[in-house]
């Protein structure tokens, strides 16, 4: 199966339910969060942080990035459009470099994951196939920000 650009359903892969020891990844431009499904002593799903980290360009002005020295701005000739896209790539390789380590790390059953959907495709159409088989549900949605405690409610 070619998977050069991914559907959020792909109907070639049976949906998975979110079970005890699965992975959930949440990520965009500027966070990634990794989280393991725990079960609780009455038997309740619940969500522990496994990783959580921060790309510190993404959170950055693009003027105090050109600038050479505080209040003073460097050259403005089309530095904008390459820097908005070098800094997009650099959080990608950050965003696949920390999935892949998760997933060795800590990877039992399945994993499933939400990032926006330009994100989204870039992430899954760059994993290895052993990875894309044990991956359950795509999220096309940044839920970085959702509180902890409602994210499994999305990944249902």
């Amino acid at each position: 199966m070619s998977r050069s650009k991914v559907n959020v359903y792909d109907m070639n892969k049976e949906i998975k339910m979110i079970n005890t020891d699965d992975i959930l990844i949440v990520a965009d431009k500027a966070e990634f969060k990794a989280f393991k499904v725990t079960s609780t002593k009455m038997g309740t799903k619940d969500i522990k942080l496994i990783q959580d980290d921060t790309y510190i360009d993404s959170h950055q002005k693009i003027s105090s990035l050109l600038s050479d020295k505080v209040g003073n701005l460097g050259h403005n000739t089309g530095d904008k459009k390459y820097l908005k896209r070098e800094m997009f790539r650099k959080s990608m390789e950050m965003i696949l470099n920390n999935t892949k380590n998760v997933l060795e790390k800590n990877l039992n059953n399945s994993w499933h994951i939400s990032a926006p959907s330009g994100m989204l495709n870039n992430i899954v159409t760059s994993l290895d196939n052993s990875l894309y088989k044990s991956l359950g549900l795509m999220i096309s949605k940044d839920l970085v920000n959702v509180k902890k405690t409602n994210l499994l409610n999305y990944f249902k």
